[in-house]
């Protein structure tokens, strides 16, 4: 099977407990990463450097360390990352998630049964505290290229942590827009698919996706429905959407942003069921 490397992204904010947590479920992979990327986006905390270092002296042909002076955001530091992985197939893993222990396998699977694949998710369930309280619900995602590319009308088709994606395909592209400091990966996702790439999803979990009301405040702060009004706009002026999916996401950004949390949680919730 094709050889990969896991690309994983830290900064000073990441806790390193759950930092242990994922790159356990890496390590535990049935087909184990040929190298795993981890970037420090700038300054960490000791006990994370400790860990990190300690993992690196265990196994220096597995880990490689990219440490960066001052903190970029996800987009500059996967787009380092990706310069120093050895493999076309990558697979991305956030600090704070969990991998399922065959997620890896069947996705290097996929990618041999075809070789015209650059983009490569799968389901998710999303967690709270520990893995020991993983919801029930599954959050699915578009398996061929039509839903995919009708979905991206309106939404992102793909779970970023669960992606393995082609290094190549991701370069030939641009890599990430370290400009975003939000929904970088949908900004690369779409334009990998409007330059013809093929995507799809695996109809199967293959990652807890750790989700609190952080995460869904930052959802609807101002910067984010901002980048994410911008990025209906470059969709749109490919040719990708329709002005009318446009005027929808904008007026949806604008509502969210007056919504309280805990009643955007809900609406978000009723609105994930509804496209299942």
């Amino acid at each position: 099977m094709e050889k990969y490397s896991v690309l994983m992204s830290v900064y000073k904010k990441a806790g390193v407990e759950e930092f242990r947590l994922s790159v356990k479920s890496i390590l535990e992979q049935t087909y184990p990463p040929d190298q795993f990327v981890i970037v420090c986006d700038g300054p960490i905390e000791k006990d994370l450097r400790d860990e990190i270092k300690w993992l690196k002296e265990s196994n220096k042909s597995l880990f490689t360390i990219v440490k960066l002076k001052s903190n970029h955001g996800l987009a500059y530091a996967l787009n380092e990352g990706l310069k120093v992985c050895r493999n076309d197939l990558v697979a991305r893993m956030d600090a704070d998630d969990y991998s399922l222990p065959k997620r890896c396998e069947i996705q290097v699977d996929e990618y041999q049964k075809n070789p015209n694949l650059a983009l490569l998710g799968g389901y998710t369930k999303h967690f709270r505290k520990d893995i020991s309280d993983v919801s029930e619900k599954v959050n699915t995602f578009p398996i061929n290229m039509n839903d995919i590319k009708k979905t991206f009308r309106r939404e992102c088709p793909f779970s970023h942590p669960a992606m393995m994606y082609r290094k190549k395909a991701v370069l030939a592209c641009g890599g990430y827009d370290s400009q975003l400091r939000r929904s970088q990966d949908h900004d690369l996702f779409s334009k990998m698919i409007s330059n013809g790439y093929e995507g799809s999803n695996v109809n199967k979990v293959l990652l807890y996706f750790r989700a609190n009301d952080e995460c869904l405040a930052r959802n609807k702060n101002r910067e984010s429905c901002k980048i994410r009004v911008l990025l209906q706009k470059r969709m749109l002026q490919r040719g990708d959407c329709s002005l009318f999916d446009f005027l929808y996401i904008w007026i949806a950004m604008l509502v969210s942003r007056i919504m309280p949390v805990p009643i955007y949680r809900k609406i978000y919730a009723i609105i994930k069921k509804s496209g299942d």
